[in-house]
């Protein structure tokens, strides 16, 4: 499965078609995941 990290999630219908990601990619599933926004953490490593 292939996960593709978005920020927010949009209606098919509200897309160009160009930015539609496929449910399916070469016979592997595609999942799209909304997680917000996203940042750099200090910290240790």
């Amino acid at each position: 499965m292939i996960i593709v990290f978005v920020t927010r999630k949009v209606p098919r219908d509200r897309l160009l078609q160009e930015d539609v990601v496929p449910d399916e990619l070469d016979g592997v599933p595609v999942r799209v995941l909304a997680i917000g926004e996203v940042s750099a953490q200090e910290g240790n490593l």
